[in-house]
């Protein structure tokens, strides 16, 4: 018989509380059904359904704690009269054991109340369940607690389990293997915001320990028993008796728990009555942290030595099985709204105007009642940004742009506004996957695109050092500033950047002027090292930030010297300032003796290290372009810093700092070759589906781009997961840009940001329930701001059979 009121929650429309409404919430209706008696939260996922029970008392379900904890979801409660049989009658549970408490301190708050749900629901395999027994902590808990914590994280930190809204709960997994219920046991700590210890999954078997320890002791007396009856002849008949006694009742103890009371068993048990096992009561003994100290002891002859006390984490406060945290840290799995599996909902669909439906441009979808939606060509000489979580469709419709690009080029309309043939197009893929749907737009509309793979050295490579006719110094500088700009944790700053302004004059000369191939004062060693195929300038200032030997770096200094003073002798005096000035440049770091050098160049090293690691791109081997060239023949470049059809994957790091200086570099040759291009009718269009791996360490480029970029012709269409990928001087941007679309984003915070730009209407819950490939867009018709429309956009790979 059920002891039990279990409520589900359906999704509902309108406004959800925001993180700190459904944490006040949620703590409040779980804490009033801990209050009133025994409490469970429990999800279950099947191959169709995500569904949550919460399980109350009759008092607390007539205090409507079922009903607050769907207002925390925004959610409609209903009531159902037990578990599904196939909860109860799961083959293999799980429960999670403490393990350690290293992670430190973490916070539940501002996360959205729906993430953990979302995570579970795909996490989860079918016919499985989550559980959280939950009870009231006790005052002896909660003293103990608060030493242990403070111990751990400081003092007056704020800790999730020192509020007055903390319970202490159990977690309990079950599914239709032991590695499914083991696995998914293994990842719900990680899923949990705010629960910040180890914890380690423990089955929960058919055999009673504590009955198979009886038996063992009964064995164990009886052995003892036994044993002393033989070897005392005149042993006590009463002492024998009493022997056999305790292990007779221990036997009996034992067969009593074998049969009543395995733990499998009781778990079902309580289930069938509608609850877990609630939460086991803290050990009686805890020991107390204590911090490092010192103590003065004295021998009995009165000398006194002092003793290190060693600091102790002290005993975890609870037992096993129990944790003491807020409620939020584990009612966020029960959020209907985290998962599609939990029912449908919808967003609100909004029409067009008239004035958009006449523009011209790209048709990209349709309203909901069919109404082609274009985005203005008007629009696009404004720039173009699309957010989305990963897999909404970003990137697919990046692709249908560029389709329209490279057939306004083929067969120009001619219309006001498009781009025509004298367009440069360029896209920098940077995952992989969406290489071929441009190439094949491409193809579709007879254009010709040229395809740069990073990792293919039989494409050509665009060289992102190439700042057309400079002077060496001139060279070295715009080489160290693309270098600040790629890499994106602000470390070549002060002594970095010095550094390398100081050896790439060296290292520039030192390839300019091929030094491996003249008199080398060096050794065998160094001198093969650098005289390799495939050496690069970056490779000479490696070996300057004594990425190598100090007698490669003694070398090259030695024979840039030598030869300066040969090119005096022999009259070639620009020659012998440009050597002399890169050797003076060198000069601190040629007095620091080899240890102190390669100290100061520690962090400059390692930068340059992960160019060298990219000979893949810079081999001699490789048929090089530029970007001057590509803007000057208005040429369709496709340049993929992902995965390649090979299988083979470039490095996150490798991916970002070259996609980051490719856009560097594409800026200083608009500078210098589009000049007026806007007044000519000439344009140069950037897409990327993930503008923060464009952005490098700042905002620099792509503000100018967008700021300055339009009279040089520079139209830009980019796409970004999540607003937070990109600083807040870019993100205040970007959405300056004449079109802003987004698809679904799942996370709160992103959306509310996106659907704060937008309009007074919009909401996050309406980006949140967009559809598979839908979309809301802002857009211009002439420089008049449109109000926002629903689309369903078009999927433009059917175009090419993708």
């Amino acid at each position: 018989m059920n002891d039990a009121v279990f409520y589900t929650f359906q999704r509902a429309t309108g406004m959800r509380p925001n993180p700190q409404e459904f944490t006040s919430r949620a703590n409040a209706a779980i804490n009033g059904a801990a209050n009133a008696g025994d409490t469970m939260l429990l999800v279950h996922r099947t191959a169709s359904r995500y569904t949550t029970y919460f399980a109350v008392s009759k008092s607390a379900a007539s205090a409507n704690k079922g009903l607050e904890l769907a207002q925390a979801y925004g959610a409609r409660a209903t009531t159902v009269d037990e578990l599904p049989d196939e909860i109860v009658e799961t083959p293999h549970i799980v429960k999670l054991k403490f393990r350690s408490s290293d992670f430190g301190a973490d916070t539940q708050y501002g996360a959205d109340p729906a993430e953990m749900a979302r995570s579970l629901s795909n996490a989860m395999p079918d016919d499985s369940w989550v559980g959280f027994a939950i009870r009231q902590v006790t005052k002896q808990e909660t003293r103990r607690n608060r030493p242990y914590v403070d111990h751990r994280i400081g003092p007056g930190s704020r800790h999730l389990s020192k509020t007055k809204s903390a319970l202490v709960f159990s977690i309990y997994v079950g599914a239709q293997s032991r590695t499914e219920a083991i696995n998914l046991a293994r990842d719900i700590p990680d899923m949990m915001t705010g629960f910040d210890l180890a914890a380690r999954p423990v089955t929960v078997s058919n055999v009673n320990r504590k009955a198979a320890k009886f038996l063992g002791v009964a064995i164990a007396v009886a052995a003892v028993t036994v044993a002393a009856d033989s070897a005392f002849d005149t042993l006590p008949d009463q002492v024998v008796s009493f022997g056999w006694l305790v292990a007779g009742l221990l036997t009996l103890l034992s067969l009593v728990g074998f049969v009543f009371g395995p733990p499998k068993r009781q778990v079902r048990r309580h289930l069938q009555r509608g609850f877990l096992p609630r939460p086991k009561s803290s050990p009686v003994f805890v020991r107390k942290p204590r911090k490092e100290g010192t103590k003065i002891l004295r021998d009995h002859e009165g000398n006194q030595r002092i003793k290190t006390i060693k600091a102790f984490d002290g005993s975890y406060p609870f037992h096993k099985e129990a944790f003491l945290f807020e409620p939020t840290v584990f009612a966020p799995a029960g959020n209907p709204h985290g998962s599609s599996y939990a029912g449908a909902i919808t967003a609100s669909d909004r029409e067009v105007t008239p004035e958009l439906t006449s523009s011209h441009g790209p048709i990209i979808g349709h309203t909901v009642q069919g109404t082609s939606v274009p985005i203005p060509a008007s629009s696009l000489r404004y720039n173009t940004m699309i957010f989305g979580e990963p897999g909404s469709g970003k990137s697919v419709l990046l692709q249908g742009l560029w389709g329209w690009l490279c057939q306004e080029r083929v067969n120009p309309s001619g219309r006001e506004h498009h781009p025509g043939a004298d367009s440069t197009l360029i896209a920098i893929e940077t995952k992989g996957s969406g290489v071929e749907g441009y190439l094949s737009h491409s193809a579709l509309h007879g254009d010709k695109a040229i395809l740069v793979d990073a990792l293919d050295h039989t494409t050509p490579a665009i060289d992102p050092f190439d700042f057309g006719d400079l002077p060496m110094r001139e060279q070295s500088e715009r080489i160290v500033s693309a270098l600040k700009y790629a890499f994106d944790d602000g470390s070549i700053m002060g002594r970095s950047a010095e550094s390398l302004r100081a050896v790439y004059p060296a290292a520039l000369a030192a390839m300019h002027y091929q030094i491996v191939d003249e008199d080398w004062m060096g050794d065998d060693a160094s001198h093969r090292r650098l005289s390799q195929p495939g050496v690069t300038e970056h490779d000479f200032a490696h070996a300057l930030l004594m990425g190598q030997t100090p007698e490669t770096f003694d070398a090259i200094m030695a024979t840039l010297s030598t030869l300066a003073d040969r090119c005096k002798r022999e009259g070639d005096l620009d020659a012998y300032d440009e050597i002399t000035e890169a050797v003076d440049d060198m000069g601190t770091l040629i007095q620091m003796t080899p240890a102190a050098r390669r100290s100061h160049t520690e962090a400059p090293r390692n930068k340059i290290d992960v160019l060298r690691r990219m000979g893949y791109y810079f081999r001699d081997d490789r048929p090089v372009t530029s970007f001057e060239n590509v803007l000057r023949k208005h040429q369709a470049v496709v340049i993929n810093v992902g995965s390649n059809d090979s299988g083979q994957v470039m490095e996150d790091e490798q991916s970002k700092l070259l996609a980051s200086l490719l856009v560097y570099n594409l800026r200083s040759a608009i500078q210098r070759v589009c000049s007026s291009w806007e007044a000519q009718g000439r344009s140069v269009s950037l897409l990327c589906d993930e503008l923060s791996m464009l952005a490098g360490s700042n905002e620099e480029v792509l503000m100018w781009m967008r700021d300055q970029g339009r009279s040089y012709g520079v139209r830009m269409h980019h796409g970004s997961q999540f607003p937070a990928q990109l600083n807040v001087k870019l993100l205040e941007n970007v959405f300056g840009y004449h079109t802003v679309a987004t698809y679904t984003m799942g996370s709160s915070k992103p959306s509310e940001v996106v659907a704060h730009e937008f309009a007074d209407d919009v909401t996050g819950e309406e980006i949140r329930n967009l559809g598979k490939y839908q979309l809301l867009m802002v857009t211009n018709v002439n420089d008049e701001i449109q109000p926002p429309v629903t689309v369903n956009v078009h999927n433009f790979n059917e175009d090419v059979l993708l």
